[in-house]
């Protein structure tokens, strides 16, 4: 499963150099349109935490149709935003390293179904991110939309499935949720719009050009992966306890050099993306 998918990741579904490049490049040369307008039709937003401190996701189904763009695109959308939305994660400050989804489903109607981008989703969840979800809360579903679950629900893997939730008030989504951190239109407390906020016109570089501090994190970086993989090695050899909870603690070390090498090469190598431009979206780990 893993070896599939790096494989995926490098040969089939480039999500990383997706994440690198963002909506920046596509907005500003106008490519790849149906991927850049499912962004500016202000569908999607990451506000808040859930109950359990997870980041959390909403999507208005009311606005999201598939007509907008082709099936590539679409499923480019999705991974890249995945993507982005991994970005939010804190496992190592905050032990947190799952999220929460939300599908706002009120003013839903069948021409905002889209079957071929959900089932994509299912797919990748399952092989690609396992273990990223936390809840996947469906609020408000109106009655045609039962037509569709019954269709949506044979393609989930068990564990994706008893991680959804049906919630029709606020009082049921506020189990999951917070209402200070919940939109205003599900009748929560945050009254932020979902705008969409455009690159300006040399917002399609990463901020900061390679230099001699660039070089050198790299290096760095390669020798802590290669320490982490000699120690994982080690680890797995071990057949003394203590040795074996001392290389994983050299690991859990590592784990935490690499976090931080990598928020330190970020502005180097990520052009920002809509949710830094909306200010909504702070590097850690």
């Amino acid at each position: 499963m893993f070896s599939n998918s790096l494989n995926w990741r490098q040969n089939v579904y480039p999500s990383y150099d997706w994440l690198l490049e963002g909506d920046a490049k596509s907005y500003l040369n106008d490519t790849n349109p149906g991927f850049v307008k499912n962004y500016t039709a202000g569908k999607c937003r990451i506000r808040g935490k859930d109950r359990q401190g997870n980041p959390v996701f909403y999507f208005e189904s009311r606005k999201h149709f598939a007509s907008d763009a082709t099936p590539q695109e679409m499923e480019r959308f999705a991974l890249t935003t995945i993507e982005w939305f991994r970005l939010y994660l804190r496992d190592i400050t905050e032990s947190t390293d799952t999220a929460t989804v939300v599908f706002d489903l009120s003013g839903f109607s069948l021409k905002n179904a889209d079957n071929p981008t959900t089932k994509f989703l299912a797919e990748v969840f399952e092989a690609h991110y396992p273990e990223f979800l936390n809840n996947i809360v469906i609020h408000k579903a109106p009655w045609i939309f039962s037509t569709i679950w019954n269709i949506i629900k044979n393609w989930l893997d068990p564990v994706v499935s008893s991680k959804i939730h049906f919630t029709k008030d606020i009082n049921e989504i506020g189990v999951f949720i917070d209402p200070k951190h919940l939109p205003s239109r599900i009748d929560g407390e945050d009254v932020d719009e979902i705008e969409y906020t455009p690159p300006s016109k040399n917002g399609d570089k990463p901020p900061l050009a390679k230099n001699m501090n660039y070089h050198n994190l790299r290096i760095e970086r390669d020798e802590f992966l290669m320490l982490f993989f000699d120690t994982t090695i080690k680890w797995i050899e071990a057949v003394n306890p203590d040795e074996s909870a001392a290389y994983y603690k050299d690991k859990l070390d590592l784990n935490y050099r690499l976090a931080h090498n990598y928020v330190q090469l970020d502005s180097y190598t990520r052009i920002p993306g809509v949710f830094d431009r909306d200010g909504h979206l702070k590097l850690g780990y």
